[in-house]
């Protein structure tokens, strides 16, 4: 793949090296684990596809996504807010290395007015898209219309885009993702309340893991069209009860079931659950379904954007995929409304 342009980043790439700690030991896999994942492989390798969609894309996909992220990053600029974004951001490559060895690749832009100890907003992507496909890009957008000087670091999960590795199971992505909280906070030295996270769909998921894994993070969270947990989201999408337990009974032996509301009730600082009721993949199995039902009083976290009007790109809109930025809801849109909140 093309390297990043020297002309365009400032900074000199990161490495980092995570470690375990008594907070993430367990997710190291026993013996039981990978005995399992080798002798069952081609089954745990079909769990995985259908957990992390993004893990199949062929290189042609990956080669696509990364030379578009070149092109806006480092090409000829089309329009003046692609201009602002070049002139605030430097993004810098990143190579996070797992406390089991597995290299990621993440980017870390920081805002030309900012150091490393600003605000710092880490992005979990939805199941099927990599980081250079820039999902989140409309957040940097915000915050410079705020005139914020945030950070912004978004990395791919082991086996996606240009991470090593290969993910067996749902603690390999909570791995990740403490990798990069832990580079954040310990070789950024962003304090717990200066990082906020962000994440859509399966980022929901893997972030709220490791939300629970960090009960010192006070940082602001945001949980877009998310599920309380795996198990649960299985049985609303399988057809027949007999399939639905084979699933969630697959699911949990291999040891791929996210589970969003883990000890949520200990969550400190601030949190908004993005949902909406029509989510033709979410369905009834959202975060934000089970905290309504947990306790009235959290319904001031909850964003539903059924309340909101979608600009259509197509003949028929999907509200689990379809993107934030295109709900419209005068006077303050959903996309206003979280730039708000976080920013």
């Amino acid at each position: 793949m093309t390297p990043l342009s020297s002309s365009a980043a400032t900074h000199q790439p990161y490495t980092f090296q995570a470690q375990w700690t008594e907070k993430n030991q367990h997710l190291q896999s026993s013996t039981g684990e990978k005995i399992k994942q080798f002798f069952l492989g081609f089954i745990n390798n079909l769990c995985r596809r259908t957990v992390l969609p993004s893990s199949s894309l062929s290189n042609t996909q990956r080669q696509i996504a990364h030379e578009n992220f070149h092109m806006f990053w480092h090409g000829k600029v089309s329009y003046p807010m692609q201009d602002l974004l070049r002139a605030s951001y430097s993004p810098t490559s990143c190579t996070l290395t797992t406390p089991d060895g597995t290299e990621l690749n993440a980017t870390y832009f920081r805002h030309n007015e900012a150091d490393e100890t600003s605000d710092t907003v880490i992005c979990f992507q939805p199941n099927a898209a990599l980081s250079k496909m820039q999902a989140f890009q409309w957040l940097m957008k915000e915050s410079l219309l705020k005139d914020k000087k945030t950070n912004f670091v978004i990395f791919d999960y082991r086996g996606c885009g240009e991470s090593k590795g290969k993910a067996q199971s749902a603690k390999d992505l909570i791995q990740d993702a403490d990798t990069v909280y832990q580079f954040v906070q310990n070789k950024l030295h962003v304090p717990p309340h200066k990082i906020h996270l962000y994440g859509w769909s399966l980022g929901g998921g893997i972030s709220a893991e490791l939300k629970a894994l960090h009960p010192e993070h006070t940082g602001k969270y945001v949980n877009e069209r998310s599920f309380k947990s795996l198990s649960k989201l299985c049985k609303t999408l399988t057809p027949s009860t007999k399939f639905n337990r084979l699933a969630v009974n697959l699911l949990k032996f291999f040891g791929w079931n996210i589970k969003a509301n883990r000890r949520i009730d200990s969550w400190a600082g601030e949190k908004k659950i993005v949902y909406h009721p029509q989510d033709p993949v979410i369905k009834t199995a959202g975060l934000a379904q089970y905290l309504q039902g947990k306790d009235l009083a959290r319904h001031k976290e909850i964003m539903n954007l059924q309340d909101s009007i979608p600009i259509p790109f197509g003949e028929r809109i999907n509200h689990h995929c379809h993107p934030l930025v295109a709900y419209v809801s005068p006077p303050l849109s959903p996309k206003k409304e979280i730039a708000d909140f976080l920013f």
